[in-house]
């Protein structure tokens, strides 16, 4: 009975899988699932793809960025130390030329007084001028006096102002490294980085020749002309100012620029001869030897200080303190026991340490062979150096970890981890605004460039800083790196991120 079942059912297992598999022949319904599965893995695939294409097109047009940042931040500094310079030159032409207009004064005070002494040999109707003579030469003389003593102060300040674009000329370049490098490796272009890291470098940098921004020293004639020309717009602004039109008060100036440009050396005091144009100021020296304080008008003692309780009595004395009398005597040469009143207080137990005695002291003011503030001008190279270069260099060194996660086989094995690296370039340059190319107008800006490789005509120098780069050795350095085992590496590298 049991053998009759199987036997049965048996039978009946079979007939029924062969009906299955009969329907299942003649049943094409289901075939889209294989094909859906096949197609899904394609799509995540290239969505795999198309995300670490966006991303690596991120990472490229953010390092470009950084990039550009980085050379236009480098070039506007520079332009604005060569706007500083101008500024100090334009500040030193202006100074000049209001110690040529106190000159020009002095000059013409010395005529009039010529003019009343001869009044006063007998000439017709010159009683009234030589009359006058007496007091005009004390307005010379009093004028002479004073500006013997502010000529020395607008030099000096002139000679500081020399020294200030000096200093601009040296540090300001590297102000623009430092600068290109900060603007360059922000945290808002980090963001896009991932593991990666960044390096900005901005291109020349200040070694050598580029120490400097590129200028050189101008002349003091170049200094006289530009104070010539200044003092001709002050007087038309001046004017102006006067409401006078400003095309009578152009002529006005023209004349008076006309007036003084053939005076301009002896009024900025080169004259064209080699002795030095010196004038007498007034000093304050110390001497410690008694004998020679006939006629000071101040004496410096040491001494102990005193300080008196209410009552009149001394409640303290302070040792090693000094005592200034606005005054000279003989008795102050020795010691002196005091007590004595000095003009900060009283004091005992007195000795003699210096006197201040008031005296002339020659300064030069401008003669031919002094030592003159000159001011800075353009290099005549100039135009070789107005780019900077910046280079952005994206480095991923985990790109070997990565490998082995995505089971990637490593075509350097047995080497160094490989490095994923991405290069930004840009460049940037200063140019005068205008057309003014020159260190006596504030009009220096900065905008960025297409980049090169220094000249393409392969006859470069370097003189920009950057080693020559003629097409045929640029297409060379390429050829090499297309060639190189690094080359092969790239497109699983790309497929990583």
């Amino acid at each position: 009975m049991i053998a009759i079942r199987r036997w049965i059912w048996s039978r009946t297992a079979v007939a029924k899988t062969q009906a299955l598999f009969r329907r299942l022949h003649r049943d094409e319904g289901g075939n889209v699932m294989v094909l859906y599965v096949a197609a899904a893995l394609l799509l995540v695939g290239m969505l795999w793809a198309l995300i670490g294409t966006g991303q690596r097109v991120i990472q490229k047009e953010t390092i470009q960025s950084s990039a550009d940042a980085a050379a236009f931040s480098a070039a506007v500094i520079k332009a604005k130390g060569l706007n500083i310079i101008a500024f100090c030159n334009l500040v030193m032409a202006l100074l000049l030329a209001i110690l040529m207009l106190l000159r020009l004064i002095k000059g013409a005070l010395m005529v009039v007084w010529g003019i009343c002494l001869a009044a006063c040999f007998d000439i017709y109707g010159g009683e009234v001028l030589c009359a006058m003579a007496p007091a005009v030469g004390d307005v010379y003389n009093t004028y002479s006096d004073l500006l013997a003593q502010i000529e020395p102060r607008i030099m000096d300040a002139m000679k500081g102002l020399s020294k200030l674009e000096r200093a601009v000329d040296k540090t300001f370049p590297a102000l623009a490294t430092v600068e290109a490098y900060r603007v360059g490796t922000h945290d808002h272009y980090k963001a896009h980085f991932g593991s990666g890291s960044l390096v900005t470098i901005a291109w020349p940098l200040p070694v050598g020749k580029d120490l400097r921004l590129p200028t050189q020293d101008g002349t003091w004639q170049e200094l006289c002309d530009q104070a010539t020309n200044t003092f001709d717009r002050v007087v038309v602004v001046a004017l102006t100012k006067m409401k006078l039109p400003s095309a009578l008060a152009g002529v006005f100036g023209g004349i008076v620029k006309g007036m003084l440009w053939p005076l301009r050396d002896v009024l900025c005091g080169s004259g064209g001869s080699s002795a030095s144009s010196t004038v007498m100021i007034d000093t304050t020296e110390q001497r410690s030897d008694c004998s020679q304080c006939g006629d000071a008008q101040a004496t410096i003692m040491n001494g102990s200080k005193i300080t008196r309780a209410s009552d009149g009595s001394i409640s303290s004395v302070t040792p090693g303190q000094q005592c200034k009398m606005d005054a000279f005597d003989s008795d102050f040469c020795g010691t002196n026991k005091g007590p004595m009143y000095c003009s900060n207080g009283e004091f005992q137990d007195l000795s003699f340490a210096s006197c201040e005695v008031k005296t002339k002291k020659p300064y030069d003011v401008g003669g031919a062979t002094s030592d003159k503030p000159l001011p800075l001008i353009l290099a005549d190279d100039w135009k070789s150096r107005v780019n900077v270069r910046a280079f952005t260099v994206l480095t991923d060194s985990n790109i070997d970890k990565r490998r082995k996660a995505a089971s990637v086989a490593s075509k350097n094995k047995g080497s160094a981890p490989a490095f994923n690296q991405m290069l930004g370039m840009a460049q940037a340059e200063f140019y005068a605004h205008n057309g003014n190319e020159d260190l006596w107008h504030m009009n220096w800006r900065a905008h960025l460039v297409r980049f090169t490789f220094g000249d393409t005509s392969g006859t470069d120098s370097g003189s920009a800083g950057v080693p020559s780069g003629g097409a045929g050795q640029v297409s060379g350095i390429l050829q090499q790196l297309m060639n190189s085992d690094v080359a092969g590496t790239l497109g699983d590298q790309f497929l990583l991120h």
